[in-house]
C-alpha cells in the first residue's frame, strides 16, 4: 500500500474541501474515466493534467486541456507545487499541500541548511540484477603488456 505524502483539496461551495490523497509518482488529473484524480467540474477536461509527486514537492503540466490553469495566479502550461500553492482549472479551486515540502522550507529559512531525506526504497528486483564487470581495464592491460613485451623482444 502507497504511503500518502500530499493531497488536492478543491475548495469552494458545495465542495465541501473534499481531499485527494497522493503518494509519490505521476497521477493524472481530470474528470474522465481512468484517471487517477477524478475533478468533477465542467471547466475539468478528461485528461486534463499531470501531476508529479516527489519528497520535495510536486510539478504538475498540462496534458493539452482546452481551458489551460493557473497556478498561484499564474497562467502556465507547467509549474513547481510547493505547500499551499494553488491550483485553478476554470472555477475550479484546488489548494496543494506537503507537509514534507513545508517543514524543509521553514527549516531552511530559520537557517537550517542540513535537511536530508532518505532515498526511497529500492525495489527489490533491482537489487536481483547484478552488473557486469567492465571488461575494459583488462583488456588495455593485456594489450598494452603484449605491445610492451613485443617491442622489448623485437628490439632486443
Amino acid at each position: 500500500m502507497s504511503e500518502f505524502v500530499a493531497r488536492l483539496i478543491e475548495l469552494g461551495e458545495g465542495r465541501n474541501d473534499r481531499a485527494h490523497d497522493l503518494s509519490l509518482g505521476d497521477h493524472v488529473l481530470g474528470r474522465g474515466v481512468g484517471v487517477d484524480v477524478t475533478l468533477d467540474h465542467v471547466d475539468v477536461s478528461r485528461r486534463h493534467a499531470e501531476l508529479v509527486v516527489t519528497p520535495d514537492g510536486a510539478m504538475i503540466r498540462d496534458l493539452g486541456s482546452k481551458n489551460g490553469f493557473i497556478v498561484d495566479g499564474r497562467s502556465v502550461s507547467q509549474a513547481s507545487l510547493e505547500h499551499g500553492s494553488r491550483v485553478t482549472f476554470g472555477e475550479m479551486r484546488l489548494r496543494f499541500e506537503h507537509h514534507g515540502a513545508r517543514v524543509d522550507r521553514l527549516l531552511a529559512r530559520s537557517g537550517e541548511l542540513t535537511v536530508r531525506r532518505p532515498k526511497p526504497a529500492t525495489n527489490p528486483a533491482k537489487l536481483a540484477v547484478k552488473r557486469r564487470p567492465s571488461l575494459l581495464v583488462p583488456i588495455v592491460a593485456t594489450l598494452t603488456f603484449t605491445l610492451l613485451l613485443t617491442a622489448l623482444l623485437v628490439l632486443g
